[in-house]
C-alpha cells in the first residue's frame, strides 16, 4: 500500500513540474520556487530551455535533474547526491548570505557572483567540474569568499581545457584547481586574496612569444610556469631561473653558466643549450620530437623519468646527466665523453631502448632495482660502474623474466662492480665481473646470465704480451747480474 502511494506521489510530482514548466513556457515567464527544488529518489525533472529561480537545490540519491539548455538561479545551497545532467545549462549562485555546495557535480556554465559579502563553502574532498566557463566575482569591499568545509583540507574545482574564466574580488582558501589554472597571475591582479592552502591558483607564468627575446643575464627570477613559444628565446648567463611548476620550451634557451630549477616537469620541444650550467628537475624530463638538449659541460639532474621521444635528441657533450627514475630512449642520445648516473630514487626504474653511453654509473646506497628492457642493448664505451651497498644490493633485471637484456662493454673500457644482484643478462662485450665467482664481488648471480662471474684469468693483447715479455727478460738479466756480482 505504501509503495503504491509512493509511486503515485512520484508520478504526481513529475506531472506537477511538467505542468508548471509548460505554463511558464506559454506565459513567457520563468518559474520561481520560493523555497527549494528537491528531486527525490526515482524522480526525473527536466528544465529544458526554461529558467528556474529557487533558494536551494537538492538532488537526492537516485534522483535526476536534467538542466537541458536552461538556467538555474539559486541563492542558498546546492546539494547533489544523485545525477545532474548539465547539457548546455547555466547555474547561477548569487545574492548575499552564505551558501554550501555539497557533492561532486559537473556544470556547463557555473557562476558564483555577489555585490555584497557572500561566502560559498565547498564540501572538502569534492570536485566541482566546469566544462565551458566559470565566473567567480565579488565586488570592491565585498569579496566573494570561497572556502572548504574543513579548514586545511582542500575542495577542488576542475575547469576543463579550453574553458573560460572570469575572476575578480575573490578570497579563496583550501582549494585545488585540478584542471586549468585559475587566476593566471598574482592574486592582486584580480583584486583578490590568496588565503592559503591553494593549489593551481594565481599562477605567475612567463610566456616568451615568437620573435621575443628575454635575457635574464646575472639576475634571479621565479615563475610558476615558463613557456617559450616557437621563435622565442630565453638567455641566461650566470643567473638563476626558478620555475615552481612546469617548463615548456618550444623555442630556444641559451645558457652560459647559470642555473635552472624546475620543481615539476621539464619539456623541451625546441633547443636547450646548457653551457656549463646546472639544471635541476623535480619531476619528469621529456625531449619531444624535434627537440634538442645540449648538456655541454654542465649538469642535468632529473628526479623523475627521462624520456627521449622519437625525433628528440640529447647530446651528452662532456657533461653529466643524473637520473633518479626511468630512462626511455626512442630518439637519439649522443654520448660524447659525458657521464650518465642512475641514482637512488624510483625503484624499480626501467631503462628502455638501445643507448650508447660513454661513462655509465648505476649506484645505490639504499637498494634499488633497475630493469633493462628485454632484448635491448646498453653499450658503454669508456667506463662502467655497478655499485650497491652491504645489505642494499643493486638489482639488475630484465623487464621480461627469462628473457635476457644485454650490456656491451667495449674492449679496453674499465669496469667496477660490487654489491649487485644480476638476473637475465647477457654481457655481449667484455665479460663482466670476470675474475671470480659472484661472492668475490659481494654479489649474487640469480641465474640466466651469460658471461658474468666466470672466474676467467685475464688475457693480454699483443702489446701487453710484448711488455710482459720485456719485463720477464729484464728480471732474468737483473738476477743473472746479481749472481755474477756475488761470485
Amino acid at each position: 500500500m505504501n509503495r503504491r502511494n509512493g509511486t503515485k506521489n512520484e508520478t504526481f510530482i513529475r506531472l506537477a513540474f511538467l505542468f508548471l514548466f509548460a505554463v511558464f513556457a506559454l506565459l513567457g515567464t520563468s518559474p520561481a520556487f520560493a523555497a527549494s527544488l528537491t528531486v527525490g529518489s526515482g524522480v526525473v525533472i527536466t528544465i529544458n530551455d526554461n529558467t528556474a529561480t529557487v533558494t536551494n537545490v537538492t538532488i537526492s540519491s537516485g534522483g535526476t535533474l536534467d538542466a537541458g539548455s536552461g538556467t538555474i538561479n539559486l541563492t542558498g545551497n546546492w546539494a547533489n547526491s544523485g545525477t545532474f545532467t548539465y547539457g548546455t545549462s547555466t547555474v547561477n549562485l548569487t545574492d548575499t548570505g552564505n551558501s554550501t555546495v555539497s557533492g561532486s557535480t559537473t556544470f556547463y556554465i557555473l557562476n558564483m557572483t555577489t555585490t555584497a559579502a557572500k561566502q560559498v563553502t565547498l564540501t572538502a574532498g569534492t570536485t566541482q567540474t566546469v566544462t565551458n566557463s566559470i565566473t567567480l566575482q565579488g565586488a570592491a569591499g565585498n569579496l566573494l569568499v570561497l572556502v572548504s568545509s574543513s579548514s586545511g583540507t582542500q575542495a577542488s574545482i576542475d575547469l576543463k581545457p579550453g574553458g573560460s574564466q572570469t575572476i575578480s574580488y575573490l578570497d579563496v582558501k583550501d582549494n585545488n584547481a585540478t584542471g586549468e589554472t585559475l587566476g593566471q597571475n598574482t592574486a592582486g591582479t584580480y583584486n583578490s586574496t590568496d588565503s592559503g592552502n591553494n593549489t593551481g591558483w594565481f599562477i605567475v607564468a612567463l610566456t616568451i612569444s615568437n620573435g621575443q627575446t628575454v635575457d635574464i643575464g646575472t639576475g634571479t627570477v621565479s615563475y610558476d610556469d615558463l613557456i617559450i613559444d616557437s621563435g622565442g628565446t630565453l638567455t641566461v648567463t650566470t643567473g638563476t631561473v626558478t620555475v615552481t611548476r612546469n617548463w615548456t620550451n618550444n623555442g630556444t634557451f641559451t645558457g652560459t653558466s647559470g642555473r635552472v630549477n624546475v620543481n615539476r616537469n621539464w619539456t623541451n620541444n625546441g633547443t636547450f643549450t646548457n653551457g656549463s650550467g646546472t639544471v635541476d628537475v623535480g619531476g619528469d624530463a621529456t625531449v619531444s620530437s624535434g627537440g634538442t638538449v645540449n648538456v655541454d659541460s654542465g649538469t642535468v639532474d632529473v628526479v623523475g623519468d627521462t624520456t627521449i621521444s622519437s625525433g628528440g635528441t640529447i647530446d651528452g657533450g662532456t657533461g653529466t646527466v643524473e637520473a633518479g627514475g626511468s630512462w626511455t630512449n626512442n630518439g637519439t642520445f649522443t654520448a660524447g665523453t659525458g657521464t650518465v648516473n642512475f641514482v637512488d630514487g624510483t625503484s624499480p626504474a626501467t631503462i628502455a631502448g638501445d643507448t650508447t653511453f660513454y661513462n655509465l654509473n648505476m649506484t645505490t646506497s639504499s637498494g634499488k632495482e633497475i630493469d633493462l628492457e628485454a632484448g635491448s642493448t646498453q653499450t658503454v664505451n669508456n667506463s662502467l660502474t655497478f655499485q650497491g651497498a652491504p645489505s642494499n644490493l643493486l638489482a639488475l633485471r630484465s623487464t621480461s623474466s627469462g628473457t635476457q637484456a644485454s650490456i656491451y662493454l667495449q674492449s679496453g673500457a674499465s669496469q667496477s662492480i660490487s654489491y649487485v644482484n644480476v638476473r637475465d643478462n647477457n654481457a655481449t662485450g667484455q665479460i663482466l665481473a670476470p675474475y671470480n665467482a659472484a661472492s668475490f664481488y659481494n654479489s649474487v648471480n640469480s641465474g640466466n646470465n651469460t658471461r658474468w662471474f666466470t672466474g676467467v684469468i685475464p688475457t693480454l693483447n699483443e702489446w701487453g704480451m710484448i711488455i710482459l715479455t720485456i719485463l720477464i727478460l729484464a728480471t732474468g738479466l737483473y738476477h743473472r747480474r746479481q749472481v755474477s756480482f756475488v761470485s
